[in-house]
């Protein structure tokens, strides 16, 4: 980056010309290092780049695994969040509950690798906005931590026709995480949702998807992870179920990769959004997780 300075309010560029003439011995010599920015220091302090990253998290699991019941598939995930405000800034300092607010994003895919064109059989985008609160202190204790999630998501896989799927939820998901030993936790998350739009081409997604998830995540911090998604319908022979297995790569390949091997079982009704009202074919498949 150039410097810039001021002389009698003019101003006189570093690397540029400053009253010399042409061919005078007083020509600057522009080099690679004038063009280049000068160090940063800890006064400096972060980035804005530094200042985004440092708000991202993890929001839902994110993984690939391929699976060969029925035809030659694969599924895979990725989710983030977007902490809105600095929680450094004088308006969280102020009012420190509002720092819980959040943006979300999760996409899952679907894609057939048996056909020659190999195309996705179908996706779900989902952004959402919701608020969370990580510890409630009231609730927690040394070995359990509660925390809490209320938002709204909208869910679609941005087909049109016929094959268009939408929804609108409003939801609350509460946390229980029970610490057993050094690194041992069980995670018990219940969400519930209100439908506030079914979409005109799925109308009778209560049926088969319900208005209950619940999911229970038991898995040792440098080990095993097994967790577990069930939903049900209104009628309970709509029901939904899937396994994710877990371990961490570290320990099978003496530790040149990170992220943990997969193996996920998934059995019922609308795996995907495309296929809510559907029961496809049981399936396992394996893979591998970054965030589990």
């Amino acid at each position: 980056m150039f410097g810039c300075a001021s002389t009698g309010g003019t101003a006189v560029h570093r690397g540029s010309w400053s009253g010399a003439q042409e061919g005078t011995p007083d020509d600057p010599v522009l080099s690679s290092q004038d063009l280049e920015p000068g160090p940063r220091t800890a006064d400096d302090g972060p980035t804005a780049q530094e200042r985004i990253l440092a708000r991202l998290s993890a929001h839902e699991p994110l993984y690939f695994a391929v699976g060969f019941q029925g035809r030659d598939n694969a599924r895979f995930q990725y989710s983030f969040a977007y902490k809105f405000l600095n929680p450094e800034g004088d308006l969280v300092q102020r009012h420190p509950w509002i720092e819980g607010f959040h943006f979300g994003f999760s996409q899952t895919s679907f894609w057939d690798l048996e056909s020659s064109s190999a195309p996705f059989l179908d996706s779900s985008y989902r952004p959402g906005l919701f608020w969370r609160d990580q510890r409630i202190e009231d609730w927690s204790s040394d070995s359990l931590n509660t925390g809490i999630e209320l938002g709204f998501e909208h869910e679609s896989n941005g087909k049109d026709g016929l094959e268009s799927r939408s929804v609108n939820i409003a939801y609350v998901k509460p946390r229980l995480d029970w610490a057993i030993g050094d690194s041992t936790h069980i995670v018990v998350e219940p969400k519930v949702w209100a439908y506030l739009d079914k979409g005109d081409k799925n109308p009778d997604i209560a049926e088969f998807r319900g208005q209950f998830n619940l999911r229970l995540n038991a898995y040792d911090e440098d080990g095993l992870g097994i967790s577990s998604d069930m939903r049900l319908g209104k009628n309970s022979d709509r029901g939904y179920l899937q396994v994710d297995m877990t371990y961490p790569m570290q320990k099978l390949f003496s530790g040149d990769f990170e992220g943990f091997l997969l193996v996920q079982y998934v059995n019922g009704w609308g795996e995907s959004i495309l296929g809510y009202d559907r029961k496809g074919p049981s399936q396992i498949r394996i893979g591998f997780s970054l965030i589990r």
